[in-house]
């Protein structure tokens, strides 16, 4: 047995541990919502093959934690259906016809767009049944924040990475350099193979924190809460990413819409031109971000690359947009199903239609885009669901807000997804966070169909249970 596959096991177990006791002491619910949390402390390179397939821990404890629920005698299977359950169940119908359209047929295509898709999106949807669920999550969920972003300050500030020292190196072969910089600072990667998922994962995570943060919640909770906001803050600039950066700016200007009327306004014309700017002027928007904001280092400098024919300038920035140039032809033969799982794996994707030369295909290799990923592996049915999937998501913690009027949780969710659907124009779907989205999707789908004598504010009074601030309604 290898050190590495050593270190999975003990992993592993011992989080198969805590969801046991917990499942003995707490129940099959909050077992598989802590435990679950529990394992996103676990660097996603340990993992072991099985059958082909890269296990993580996370998937793991998620199998473990919902065979668990199924057989709780509590346990709650059949439910009323919502938007994200069936977009979640169509992407993955949408994932199996691609793959088998694109490949021959093997038993585990479905696994796999099971394991992929739905197995997060369950293990959050199972876990919320009560408000009471809901609550139990949050103080797992923000010290499992606190703890990532302080191993990535650590990380940036002293350039060692704490979870590497503890179950081994990562593979580089798809992350960025191991003392990657930026500005100076080393960019943190945390528990992720690179830096920019890092802190994808934390900006999903971040919105837990107002679960604390609540006008009526005992005094220390809320001071630890705003800490942890602030230390969650930190943690993703530790990453020295942009767009995690500027969508954790973004969830608060969301939530600002929400809360304040008299701030909409003035709030959406500045976003509508932002967003008007750099679609009018794109170039001269990447130059600006790059000269100002990027940090560029010797190995981003202006080169040339190749692309049907032309010379085009290339920086790292700019390389979000010179991707519909190299992958257009194949973006538009791609079909309704696009290319499959097999020729997408790995990069650059091993699919027909590429223009550009080999020196081009190398500097443009990573297909940091999720909408344009997705439509490669997908294809256009798979780029619609994938896209009305993050919109459902939104939509749903909107409406949630209506419903929690008193709580700033869900105006949160409903910013930090808004944040991360645009992140996802410079970053492909990774599962090191893509794991954690649809995770939280889970949630919000359990939230959304909660009685509405169970709706009540995510307030902890000094005794720690649920204090009611208003009449709970029946209907």
């Amino acid at each position: 047995m290898t050190s590495a596959t050593a270190v999975w096991y003990l992993v592993a177990v011992t989080l198969v541990v805590s969801w046991l006791i917990l499942y003995i002491k707490r129940g099959a619910r909050q077992a598989l919502g802590a435990a679950v949390v529990l394992s996103m402390l676990v660097p996603v390179w340990v993992e072991i093959p099985v059958l082909g397939q890269q296990i993580g821990c996370r998937t793991v404890v998620a199998i473990i934690g919902i065979v668990g629920f199924t057989v709780y005698r509590r346990g709650r299977i059949l439910t009323p259906l919502t938007m994200l359950d069936v977009f979640i169940t169509i992407i993955a119908l949408v994932h199996l016809a691609a793959d088998v359209y694109a490949d021959e047929w093997h038993v585990m295509i479905p696994f796999r767009a099971y394991g992929e898709w739905v197995l997060p999106y369950v293990a959050g949807r199972f876990a919320i049944q009560d408000c009471d669920d809901l609550k139990a999550i949050v103080p797992w969920v923000v010290s499992v924040l606190v703890v990532l972003s302080v191993c990535g300050l650590v990380e940036s500030l002293s350039g060692i990475n704490v979870l590497e020292a503890i179950v081994g190196d990562r593979p580089l072969d798809d992350g960025a350099g191991r003392h990657s910089s930026r500005f100076g600072l080393k960019r943190a990667f945390g528990n992720a193979i690179h830096p920019i998922f890092f802190a994808n994962q934390l900006l999903l995570l971040v919105p837990w924190c107002f679960g604390l943060i609540q006008k009526g919640s005992e005094r220390k909770l809320q001071v630890f809460g705003g800490l942890a906001l602030l230390v969650a803050f930190l943690g993703i600039c530790s990453s020295v990413s942009r767009g995690p950066v500027m969508a954790f700016l973004i969830m608060f200007g969301v939530m600002a819409l929400i809360r304040f009327k008299i701030l909409r306004w003035a709030i959406a014309i500045g976003l509508t031109a932002v967003v008007a700017v750099i679609c009018f002027f794109p170039t001269a928007s990447m130059d600006f971000l790059a000269e100002n904001l990027g940090g560029e280092t010797l190995g981003d400098r202006k080169t040339l690359v190749e692309i049907e024919g032309e010379a085009v300038e290339y920086t790292g920035t700019n390389s979000r947009l010179l991707i519909f140039e190299a992958y257009g032809a194949a973006l538009r033969h791609a079909g309704l199903t696009g290319y499959g799982t097999k020729l997408t794996t790995g990069f650059p994707p091993n699919i027909p239609y590429l223009q550009v030369s080999r020196h081009s295909v190398q500097r443009l290799k990573y297909v940091d885009n999720a909408y344009v990923f997705i439509t490669l592996r997908f294809g256009f049915l798979g780029l619609g669901t994938f896209t009305l999937l993050l919109l459902s998501g939104i939509y749903t913690a909107a409406c949630l807000v209506k419903r929690f009027p008193q709580d700033p949780f869900f105006p949160a969710v409903c910013g930090s997804f808004t944040g991360f659907a645009l992140v996802l124009m410079t970053v492909w779907f990774c599962y090191d966070f893509g794991f954690i989205a649809l995770w939280m999707l889970g949630i919000l789908a359990g939230c959304a169909i909660l009685p509405n004598d169970q709706v009540r504010p995510l307030v902890y009074d000094r005794t720690g249970t649920w204090k009611s601030t208003f009449p709970r309604t029946r209907g």
